[in-house]
Protein backbone atom coordinates (compact mmCIF):
# COMPACT_ATOMS: atom_id res chain seq x y z
CA UNK A 1 0.00 0.00 0.00
CA UNK A 2 1.37 3.94 -0.58
CA UNK A 3 1.36 5.57 2.27
CA UNK A 4 1.32 9.05 2.19
CA UNK A 5 1.56 12.02 5.67
CA UNK A 6 -0.69 14.84 5.16
CA UNK A 7 0.44 15.83 8.78
CA UNK A 8 3.03 14.02 10.89
CA UNK A 9 5.11 14.73 13.98
CA UNK A 10 2.76 16.35 15.67
CA UNK A 11 0.65 14.97 18.43
CA UNK A 12 0.49 11.03 19.92
CA UNK A 13 -3.06 10.71 18.20
CA UNK A 14 -2.81 9.11 14.54
CA UNK A 15 -5.79 9.45 11.73
CA UNK A 16 -5.24 6.13 9.58
CA UNK A 17 -7.20 7.10 6.43
CA UNK A 18 -7.90 4.19 3.71
CA UNK A 19 -8.66 6.17 0.67
CA UNK A 20 -10.78 5.32 -2.21
CA UNK A 21 -9.68 3.87 -5.40
CA UNK A 22 -7.40 6.42 -8.00
CA UNK A 23 -8.68 9.32 -5.88
CA UNK A 24 -5.43 9.51 -3.73
CA UNK A 25 -5.40 12.42 -1.11
CA UNK A 26 -7.31 14.81 -2.74
CA UNK A 27 -10.27 14.30 -1.15
CA UNK A 28 -8.95 14.90 2.10
CA UNK A 29 -6.77 17.92 1.48
CA UNK A 30 -8.75 20.28 3.02
CA UNK A 31 -9.70 19.12 6.49
CA UNK A 32 -7.76 20.43 9.46
CA UNK A 33 -6.88 18.89 13.15
CA UNK A 34 -4.39 18.18 15.64
CA UNK A 35 -3.94 14.49 14.42
CA UNK A 36 -1.14 13.50 12.71
CA UNK A 37 -2.56 11.64 9.26
CA UNK A 38 -1.51 9.08 7.30
CA UNK A 39 -3.69 8.20 4.03
CA UNK A 40 -3.66 4.57 2.73
CA UNK A 41 -4.13 3.60 -1.07
CA UNK A 42 -2.96 1.66 -4.34
CA UNK A 43 -4.35 -1.52 -2.82
CA UNK A 44 -2.31 -3.84 -4.72
CA UNK A 45 -1.28 -5.09 -1.60
CA UNK A 46 -2.54 -5.09 1.59
CA UNK A 47 0.56 -4.95 3.67
CA UNK A 48 -0.28 -2.79 6.79
CA UNK A 49 2.49 -0.32 7.94
CA UNK A 50 2.59 -1.85 11.47
CA UNK A 51 5.85 0.44 11.78
CA UNK A 52 4.45 3.43 11.49
CA UNK A 53 1.20 3.00 14.03
CA UNK A 54 3.43 1.34 16.79
CA UNK A 55 4.27 5.14 18.01
CA UNK A 56 1.06 6.64 18.32
CA UNK A 57 -1.29 6.25 21.91
CA UNK A 58 -4.20 6.29 19.65
CA UNK A 59 -5.53 5.33 16.19
CA UNK A 60 -8.58 6.01 14.57
CA UNK A 61 -9.75 5.12 11.47
CA UNK A 62 -11.75 6.65 8.49
CA UNK A 63 -12.24 4.24 5.63
CA UNK A 64 -13.47 5.77 2.09
CA UNK A 65 -15.09 4.10 -0.84
CA UNK A 66 -12.80 0.76 -1.82
CA UNK A 67 -10.58 1.36 1.30
CA UNK A 68 -13.66 0.60 3.12
CA UNK A 69 -13.41 -3.29 1.93
CA UNK A 70 -9.53 -3.62 2.58
CA UNK A 71 -10.11 -1.47 5.88
CA UNK A 72 -12.44 -4.38 7.03
CA UNK A 73 -9.64 -7.17 6.37
CA UNK A 74 -7.28 -4.80 8.63
CA UNK A 75 -9.66 -3.47 11.47
CA UNK A 76 -8.71 -6.79 13.90
CA UNK A 77 -5.01 -6.20 13.28
CA UNK A 78 -5.15 -2.35 13.76
CA UNK A 79 -7.43 -2.10 16.80
CA UNK A 80 -8.78 1.42 16.26
CA UNK A 81 -10.23 3.87 19.11
CA UNK A 82 -12.65 4.48 16.75
CA UNK A 83 -13.35 3.07 13.12
CA UNK A 84 -16.18 4.98 10.53
CA UNK A 85 -16.45 4.08 7.20
CA UNK A 86 -17.96 6.46 4.64
CA UNK A 87 -19.38 5.95 1.40
CA UNK A 88 -18.25 2.25 0.98
CA UNK A 89 -18.87 -1.83 2.07
CA UNK A 90 -16.36 -4.95 2.92
CA UNK A 91 -17.97 -6.37 -0.48
CA UNK A 92 -17.06 -4.69 -3.68
CA UNK A 93 -18.14 -6.18 -6.47
CA UNK A 94 -21.26 -7.87 -5.14
CA UNK A 95 -25.15 -7.59 -6.63
CA UNK A 96 -27.05 -6.53 -3.12
CA UNK A 97 -23.97 -5.41 -0.68
CA UNK A 98 -21.37 -3.49 -3.14
CA UNK A 99 -21.03 -2.33 -6.57
CA UNK A 100 -22.80 -4.50 -9.30
CA UNK A 101 -20.55 -7.00 -10.90
CA UNK A 102 -21.11 -6.01 -14.12
CA UNK A 103 -20.24 -2.46 -13.51
CA UNK A 104 -17.36 -3.01 -11.81
CA UNK A 105 -16.52 -5.52 -14.54
CA UNK A 106 -17.35 -2.47 -17.12
CA UNK A 107 -14.87 -0.41 -14.86
CA UNK A 108 -11.86 -2.77 -14.74
CA UNK A 109 -12.08 -3.52 -18.70
CA UNK A 110 -11.32 0.14 -19.34
CA UNK A 111 -9.31 1.93 -17.00
CA UNK A 112 -8.37 4.49 -19.26
CA UNK A 113 -7.59 8.84 -19.24
CA UNK A 114 -11.20 9.20 -20.64
CA UNK A 115 -13.04 6.31 -18.16
CA UNK A 116 -11.28 7.71 -15.40
CA UNK A 117 -13.16 11.27 -16.41
CA UNK A 118 -15.73 9.73 -16.19
CA UNK A 119 -15.07 8.31 -12.75
CA UNK A 120 -14.53 11.44 -11.35
CA UNK A 121 -17.72 13.03 -12.75
CA UNK A 122 -19.42 10.43 -11.22
CA UNK A 123 -17.55 10.53 -7.47
CA UNK A 124 -18.17 13.93 -7.64
CA UNK A 125 -13.51 14.04 -6.66
CA UNK A 126 -11.07 15.84 -8.43
CA UNK A 127 -8.29 12.88 -9.70
CA UNK A 128 -4.45 13.26 -9.35
CA UNK A 129 -2.65 14.40 -12.52
CA UNK A 130 -1.08 11.88 -14.48
CA UNK A 131 -2.34 8.43 -13.15
CA UNK A 132 -0.98 5.29 -13.78
CA UNK A 133 -3.35 3.55 -15.34
CA UNK A 134 -1.85 0.42 -15.78
CA UNK A 135 -1.15 -0.01 -11.88
CA UNK A 136 -5.20 1.57 -11.22
CA UNK A 137 -6.30 -1.43 -13.80
CA UNK A 138 -4.62 -4.11 -11.51
CA UNK A 139 -5.56 -3.05 -8.30
CA UNK A 140 -9.37 -3.63 -9.41
CA UNK A 141 -8.18 -7.35 -10.63
CA UNK A 142 -6.45 -7.99 -7.25
CA UNK A 143 -9.00 -7.11 -4.81
CA UNK A 144 -11.48 -8.61 -7.00
CA UNK A 145 -9.99 -11.78 -5.91
CA UNK A 146 -9.91 -10.94 -2.45
CA UNK A 147 -12.62 -12.40 -0.41
CA UNK A 148 -14.58 -10.03 1.66
CA UNK A 149 -14.03 -9.65 5.72
CA UNK A 150 -17.70 -10.04 6.96
CA UNK A 151 -20.69 -11.60 6.85
CA UNK A 152 -23.50 -9.91 4.88
CA UNK A 153 -24.47 -7.88 8.56
CA UNK A 154 -21.56 -6.02 7.60
CA UNK A 155 -20.30 -6.38 11.41
CA UNK A 156 -16.56 -5.94 10.93
CA UNK A 157 -15.75 -3.43 14.11
CA UNK A 158 -16.98 0.03 12.09
CA UNK A 159 -17.96 2.20 14.48
CA UNK A 160 -20.05 4.32 12.16
CA UNK A 161 -21.19 4.40 9.07
CA UNK A 162 -21.50 7.52 6.36
CA UNK A 163 -23.76 7.38 3.04
CA UNK A 164 -24.65 9.91 0.45
CA UNK A 165 -28.24 9.34 -0.81
CA UNK A 166 -26.91 10.44 -4.28
CA UNK A 167 -23.93 8.16 -4.10
CA UNK A 168 -23.79 6.59 -8.00
CA UNK A 169 -20.97 3.78 -6.72
CA UNK A 170 -21.97 2.74 -3.47
CA UNK A 171 -25.32 3.23 -4.27
CA UNK A 172 -27.97 3.90 -1.84
CA UNK A 173 -30.22 0.45 -1.83
CA UNK A 174 -26.34 -1.48 -0.98
CA UNK A 175 -25.70 0.41 1.35
CA UNK A 176 -29.15 -0.32 3.58
CA UNK A 177 -28.47 -3.68 2.59
CA UNK A 178 -24.70 -4.34 3.86
CA UNK A 179 -25.46 -2.41 6.66
CA UNK A 180 -29.05 -3.57 8.05
CA UNK A 181 -29.16 -2.73 11.69
CA UNK A 182 -26.11 -1.20 11.82
CA UNK A 183 -26.05 2.47 12.71
CA UNK A 184 -25.83 4.97 9.50
CA UNK A 185 -25.75 8.85 8.54
CA UNK A 186 -27.70 9.63 5.48
CA UNK A 187 -26.05 12.20 3.91
CA UNK A 188 -27.65 14.52 1.18
CA UNK A 189 -24.45 14.10 -0.84
CA UNK A 190 -23.00 11.97 -3.77
CA UNK A 191 -19.99 9.52 -3.42
CA UNK A 192 -17.93 12.56 -2.17
CA UNK A 193 -19.16 13.95 1.11
CA UNK A 194 -16.13 15.56 2.19
CA UNK A 195 -16.70 19.12 1.26
CA UNK A 196 -19.36 19.37 4.30
CA UNK A 197 -16.54 18.82 7.06
CA UNK A 198 -13.77 20.99 7.42
CA UNK A 199 -12.23 19.47 10.62
CA UNK A 200 -11.56 15.74 11.13
CA UNK A 201 -13.39 16.17 14.39
CA UNK A 202 -16.36 16.31 12.77
CA UNK A 203 -16.26 13.13 11.29
CA UNK A 204 -15.43 10.90 14.43
CA UNK A 205 -17.66 13.49 16.62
Amino acid sequence: MRQTWLRRGQDRSLILVYSGWAVGVTPFLHLIGDSDVLVLDDYRDEILPHALLAPYARVRVLAYSLGVTVAARQLAAVTPDRAVAVCGSPYIAHERYGIAPEIYARTMAEVTPAALDRFARRAGVALPAAPDVAALHEELALIARRPAASPATGDVGFDWVFAGRRDRIFTAQSMRSVWAGRQVSWLETGHNPFPIWQDWEEIFA
